[in-house]
């Protein structure tokens, strides 16, 4: 009796389309590199210092302008993107510290963030906000001369040629700075 698995036909036929998908995947791949994938990043040297944003009795906020490029060779979606102080009261409950990020050309009032398309080599401005609250009825003044250096985190949630997924860059905030933009001394113990 005749079993079909050790036909040589068969195994003739198997092998070539074993090896003329390997040969289709191959230059699949070899296009798909050769296109390139979507590449963003914080331009660190285009951050300007952080300023005063407003203060008044309730609360201060200080905001920083940054520069997010897109430099890879496809283009990308920034689907969302946050602040998130690290800065918890057990290292200081003088204030409440709240993070948010505002387009510049899509300026909110809620802390929602609209998703915009960076294609290839362009850049988009966004400005980082951090406001400190007072808390525990300690007055503003007095709250921000003793706030401890700390670090804010800016995620971000991207797409383009590769999968979603979040990336972040660390922003520094000195105790010192936040003082002097308060207009009070600083007085970190």
């Amino acid at each position: 009796m005749h079993q079909p698995y050790h036909d040589p036909f068969i195994w003739h036929l198997v092998s070539t389309i074993l090896v003329v998908a390997g040969i289709v995947y191959f230059f699949t791949r070899a296009y798909l590199d050769y296109l390139g994938k979507e590449k963003v990043v914080v331009c660190e040297n285009d951050r300007t210092p952080f300023s005063l944003h407003h203060k008044d009795e309730e609360s201060m906020t200080i905001a920083t302008d940054i520069v997010i490029a897109n430099e890879g060779k496809q283009c990308c979606t920034i689907m969302d993107a946050f602040v998130r102080p690290l800065l918890p009261s057990e290292q200081y409950d003088g204030v409440f510290v709240r993070g948010r990020v505002v387009r510049h050309d899509a300026e909110r009032e809620d802390d929602y963030f609209e998703a915009v398309l960076i294609e290839r080599g362009d850049k988009m401005s966004v400005r980082v906000e951090i406001t400190f609250i007072p808390r525990n009825g300690k007055p503003i003044d007095e709250a921000l001369a003793a706030v401890p250096d700390f670090l804010a985190e800016l995620i971000w949630e991207e797409t383009g040629r590769t999968p979603w997924h979040y990336e972040k860059v660390s922003l520094h905030i000195a105790g010192k700075e936040v003082a002097k933009l308060a207009g009070v001394e600083y007085r970190f113990d």
